[in-house]
């Protein structure tokens, strides 16, 4: 866990450091499931500046010419490294970017299904429609998914 936690916290820095924006999106999904195995993918995505494709081709190859040879903190840049994790956790990892316009990363990587498995909150969920709900927040994507529960939830 601490090492997909530490190429989310890259990938999520380098979009506000990099992409001057102020809202990145992260993202994760389920590929599939087999026996105790769990594929998910994760998208790490701003609406930034984006790169063009010399500096995305620079990255890609820095990334796959030190694919396998061990790295040392003097060569080595944190796209590198977090390649270099994904890897070790036999992963994949991919970048996509388009100058003016944003940059998306993804990588995917299989975990042992949990011994617990799938849980429902609640067999029988209270009836809320007549609950009122006032949503206040001053990020939009924020505001955004609040108003998608809440109407998913039937709510006013």
């Amino acid at each position: 866990a601490s090492r997909v936690s530490q190429v989310l916290n890259h990938f999520i820095n380098n979009a506000f450091q990099h992409g001057k924006v102020d809202e990145v999106t992260v993202k994760v999904s389920q590929i599939f499931a087999r026996g105790n195995i769990v594929r998910l993918q994760f998208r790490v995505i701003d609406q930034g500046i984006g790169m063009s494709p010399d500096q995305l081709d620079t990255i890609k190859q820095k990334i796959s010419s030190h694919q396998s040879e061990l790295l040392t903190a003097n060569q080595t840049s944190g796209v590198q490294i977090c390649h270099l994790l994904i890897s070790l956790m036999q992963g994949q990892l991919n970048i996509q970017s388009e100058s003016e316009k944003g940059t998306e990363v993804t990588f995917s990587l299989n975990f042992e299904a949990s011994h617990i498995g799938k849980k429902i909150l609640l067999e029988k969920p209270r009836d809320l429609k007549k609950l009122r709900v006032l949503i206040v927040d001053d990020n939009r994507i924020a505001r955004t998914i609040l108003c998608n529960t809440v109407n998913s939830m039937n709510l006013d």
